[in-house]
């Protein structure tokens, strides 16, 4: 299976989380880095997950909007939480324009669209 190779990840998260004496891990990152489907594959490598409950992926920065719990294994009780991608606050992009530039280029960052007065802004800046 094309899966196989998340198995061992899966294991070495869960032993991890375990010895930390928790329950729960958290993916974080900026927007459209992977962090649905990382948790998607490391489900669907050890079968962890039924269709219905899969994490939602979608090649769209901003697509996940909400925090979601899955189930990553029964005994012991164990989750992951898939959160909405961290982006820099506005201020940041005020000291470093091209940073703006270089994150959207990455399809990092949800551009705004021409019904969003920011897009009218952003076009008479540049």
């Amino acid at each position: 299976s094309d899966f196989e190779p998340f198995a061992a990840v899966y294991d070495m998260l869960c032993d991890a989380v375990f010895d930390k004496g928790s329950n729960c891990a958290l993916t974080v990152g900026l927007p459209n880095v992977g962090k649905s489907s990382l948790l998607m594959c490391l489900m669907r490598g050890c079968a962890k997950y039924k269709r219905s409950e899969k994490p939602k992926v979608m090649n769209v920065p901003g697509y996940t909007r909400t925090l979601k719990q899955y189930l990553l294994r029964v005994k012991p009780r164990m989750f992951c939480l898939d959160v909405p991608g961290i982006t820099p606050p506005p201020d940041f992009f005020d000291d470093r324009p091209t940073a703006w530039f270089a994150l959207a280029a990455c399809n990092l960052l949800a551009l705004p669209s021409k019904k969003d007065s920011l897009y009218d802004d952003l076009i008479r800046d540049v």
